[in-house]
């Protein structure tokens, strides 16, 4: 078969200004934060160019008028859909992007601080939600955020053959790279708070699968079998093979019945030992922090300076918890009122002693709290993130792209051959409002968000 080299688009999403409002009167409906100056986010330019096999639109439910005639609509039968892809040679500008962003209702010129709660990527009982508000309730941060906080785009890939009328089928679609910067050393860091929801589609993505690449025998596995995996069909083990070593892995349910898809995480492996078979449960989405080197989390409850008067905010019974914590975290507070120096306390562990939303003083007379670092910190819920380097394809030295586990594909969409040879995957950009580079002083900061999708197939 023909082989292609990998063909790349590189979405210059976001061209981005920070802005600060220094009116008075401003609602809760402007931003998350709830006082006069605040970070928000603007953003002025989109740009994806397509390459020759490699094709980019999106999907619509609703007609986009005043289309530029670089763009053809395209609908199929049964498909109530509309569907935008740029003409051979030229790319999705952000005038498409943003006249469906405004038909739609979802952020067109800033970004307001939202958060994504506890969501932990790939649990598809955890499903993700945009919200608006913290609050002082545990597990109960429901306010769900405005569209006009975030952008949402519905991407749809196609890849060409070798005729213009032909599109293949299988081809996986990796998000390889995203750079995120600011304009220059001085523009602040608020544009680390950038995060991006990757939802996949669930029928390519998810759920149990079958470990295929497997070797099975009686006895622990010796040597190079050919396979990753190796099945211990009389001890019911399972081996993973890792440079020149066999490791068993934990996290396996062996059992005699069907996997039940409710009651396992992701990751966990389960044997059918009446059919001697392997399932392991895959992730589905995820969300990207394009400026971790490494995957992380971050923490979404905590102290906050809501009121700007320099203190913690609190109440009668002491200082207020936001956000999402363990019911545990509340016998971190202390059982007498604050006597200690009027100074600033980094109880969330910003690394910083300048006072903002995340750091401040302890009101004098005040039950108050002194650490949620360290062991307090899983006392609190977490927002789960991958990185670029965790999701990016490996690359052979033929430059052909693959997942590297098989069994949990990073790749971003599939094209489909029961789907109009499409590839789909929702992005949804947004700050992350319990990200510690959300500060109160930022001005007139510019920054990108450049992403690179790549394919490879034989």
């Amino acid at each position: 078969m023909k082989k292609f080299n990998s063909a790349k688009l590189t979405l210059t999403i976001l061209g981005i200004m920070t802005a600060v409002c220094v009116y008075g009167s401003i609602g809760s409906t402007l931003a998350w934060y709830a006082y006069s100056t605040r970070a928000l986010v603007s953003y002025s330019g989109t740009s994806v160019s397509e390459t020759a096999l490699l094709q980019i639109g999106i999907c619509s439910d609703v007609a986009i008028d005043d289309m530029p005639s670089s763009m053809s609509e395209i609908t199929y039968q049964g498909d109530s859909n509309k569907y935008y892809f740029s003409n051979s040679g030229r790319g999705l500008t952000y005038d498409v992007i943003s006249k469906y962003l405004s038909k739609k209702g979802y952020a067109t010129n800033e970004l307001s601080p939202t958060t994504s709660g506890s969501y932990q990527g790939g649990d598809d009982e955890n499903h993700f939600l945009l919200k608006q508000s913290p609050n002082d309730i545990v597990h109960g941060n429901v306010t769900t955020a405005e569209k006009k906080n975030f952008v949402t785009v519905p991407f749809v890939f196609r890849v060409q053959g070798e005729s213009p009328s032909v599109f293949l089928d299988n081809v996986e679609i990796w998000l390889s790279k995203a750079l995120a910067k600011a304009s220059s050393h001085n523009d602040g860091e608020i544009y680390k708070a950038i995060r991006m929801f990757v939802d996949r589609d669930d029928r390519n993505y998810g759920g149990w699968r079958e470990v295929t690449d497997l070797a099975k025998g009686d006895a622990a596995p010796d040597g190079n079998l050919g396979h990753p995996y190796y099945y211990d069909i009389v001890a019911n083990k399972l081996y993973a093979r890792i440079g020149n070593n066999w490791n068993e892995l934990a996290n396996i349910t062996v059992s005699d019945n069907e996997p039940n898809l409710d009651n396992f995480e992701i990751g966990n492996f389960y044997i059918n030992t009446a059919e001697e078979k392997v399932y392991v449960k895959a992730a589905s989405d995820f969300i990207v922090n394009p400026s971790a080197s490494e995957k992380g989390k971050t923490r979404v409850g905590g102290l906050l300076n809501l009121s700007r008067n320099q203190y913690y905010d609190y109440d009668e019974n002491g200082e207020v918890l936001y956000g999402e914590y363990e019911p545990g975290a509340l016998a971190l507070k202390s059982n007498t009122g604050y006597s200690g120096a009027n100074t600033v306390s980094d109880v969330n562990g910003v690394g910083s002693n300048t006072p903002s939303t995340f750091v401040a003083k302890h009101y004098p007379g005040v039950n108050y709290y002194s650490d949620f670092t360290g062991a307090n910190d899983a006392l609190f819920k977490h927002a789960e993130y991958e990185s670029i380097s965790s999701i990016a394809p490996s690359r052979d030295n033929h430059d052909y792209l693959s997942n590297a586990d098989a069994l949990n594909p990073t790749s971003v969409c599939m094209t489909r051959s029961d789907d109009h040879h499409l590839a789909r995957v929702n992005m949804t950009v947004y700050l992350e409002g319990w990200d510690f580079s959300v500060v109160d002083k930022e001005e007139s900061h510019r920054f990108d968000l450049g992403l690179t999708f790549e394919m490879s197939r034989l």
